[in-house]
């Protein structure tokens, strides 16, 4: 009935006629965490949160896709119609334009791949659905390692990366400080962890 699911895992070796689906759901590390007005506004200035991230209100804390998608296309309308009607303030962030040349940060070998794989694995690891305290603390550790190494270079691959490694702190030292377990992820006791 899926020829297109049942061909492409066929390719990475699991016959989903015969075995289940192996699934991650753990890259919805900020389902409705900011909080924003009618227009998709957040309280910072010139800046829009629309999708998942949002906090919108209109479901309550139910974040089921369909909902996201609801919130995609009217929020997202909302908020281009606010740009559009709206002069917003410009301002330098360093993410425009190139790097000089002669820069010798761009003739070495650096790469921002290696710190991408990182926050991802810390986030899979330590930001999952199922979460434990000790967990969640290595994860914020190692994420603090990991920003003293980032390199600030303002182009916009390197300030999205730094923004990745910051949004994970954001979500690690959140969840440590929330007691209960709430909407999508559950925190375990150290003593129900199976890792």
């Amino acid at each position: 009935r899926f020829p297109t699911i049942l061909a492409e895992c066929l390719t990475r070796g699991i016959d989903i006629t015969k075995d289940p689906i192996p699934v991650r759901p753990v890259h919805h590390y900020q389902v409705g965490g900011v909080g924003v007005n009618l227009n998709a506004r957040t309280t910072v200035p010139d800046l829009y949160a629309v999708g998942e991230v949002s906090c919108t209100g209109v479901h309550g804390a139910n974040r089921l896709a369909s909902n996201s998608m609801l919130e995609c296309l009217v929020f997202g309308r909302r908020a281009a119609m606010s740009v559009n009607n709206e002069q917003l303030t410009v301002n330098n962030y360093g993410t425009g334009g190139t790097e000089p040349e002669g820069n010798p940060v761009f003739e070495s070998a650096l790469s921002i791949v290696p710190f991408q794989r990182q926050i991802r694995r810390i986030c899979d690891e330590c930001a999952g659905v199922i979460r434990t305290v000790k967990r969640m603390e290595r994860g914020l550790s190692e994420i603090g390692a990991l920003l003293e190494e980032i390199p600030i270079i303002r182009t916009r691959e390197w300030v999205e990366t730094r923004n990745m490694a910051l949004s994970a702190s954001a979500v690690l030292s959140a969840a440590i400080k929330r007691k209960e377990s709430a909407g999508t992820h559950y925190v375990e006791s150290e003593d129900e962890a199976h890792v």
